[in-house]
């Protein structure tokens, strides 16, 4: 009996892999992320348990980061107010937290403003390695989004919501609020963060206070510099 139910195991284990294989290999290829898509979240309940480890930290004290790891980013987004006449649309810096579904170093460092078309153009050193340093600058990362959400679990409009206390919803593929995978440079990337499943709930995460803390205080830090960089361009 133990022995049909490890083999039943290694097959899920095969048949998932594969399936996870397919689709990191085909995020180059636009018509491959739409073929692939319906698969994107399949291998979910079989990588839950990874959401609880905290991410690797090297001697020289850099942050590494694997598959199904979790971070925070610094997003520039449009923030529309009003209707009709009224209607007025104006761009802020935001962060949000996504979750690691793929890793590439390229051969080349990224540009601080590079797009995702041209990250998903540049060419590869190393496709899904075992790790990267978040400190890499030819680190890029593919993400799935997650969104804040109260203690009910109903998600939130917009970012940095004050009803949202750390809890964080991971859609899957089919739910309205499923967002496609986006490649981001180790630019974007302001931390790493622990996330835990919350009881009750189906795919509810809460991050750990702590961490979150950190990513405030950094953000802070960072849209500072950043509107010193815009008054000097300016």
């Amino acid at each position: 009996m133990k022995a049909a139910v490890k083999a039943a195991v290694k097959a899920e284990w095969a048949q998932m892999s594969g399936v996870v294989s397919a689709f990191n290999r085909g995020h180059l290829n636009p018509q491959a992320m739409q073929v692939h898509r319906k698969f994107r979240f399949i291998g979910q309940r079989l990588f839950n348990d990874a959401h609880t480890k905290d991410p690797t930290i090297t001697k020289d004290g850099w942050h590494v980061l694997r598959l199904n790891h979790d971070i925070a980013v610094m997003l520039y987004v449009p923030e529309t107010t009003g209707t009709g006449k009224k209607k007025k649309t104006t761009w802020k810096y935001v962060w949000r937290l996504g979750n690691v579904v793929g890793l590439r170093r390229l051969k080349v460092n990224a540009s601080e403003r590079a797009t995702e078309a041209q990250l998903a153009g540049a060419e590869v050193l190393a496709m899904n390695p075992a790790q990267l340093s978040i400190q890499d600058p030819a680190a890029v990362f593919t993400v799935r989004w997650y969104h804040e959400c109260n203690s009910r679990g109903d998600i939130l409009h917009g970012f940095q919501n004050r009803a949202c206390k750390e809890l964080f919803c991971l859609p899957t593929a089919g739910e309205c609020h499923a967002e496609p995978v986006e490649l981001l440079s180790n630019h974007a990337v302001i931390e790493s963060v622990q996330m835990q499943k919350v009881r009750g709930h189906i795919g509810v995460w809460e991050a750990d206070v702590d961490h979150i803390k950190c990513i405030k205080k950094k953000f802070k830090q960072l849209t500072k510099a950043e509107l010193v960089k815009c008054k000097a361009k300016r």
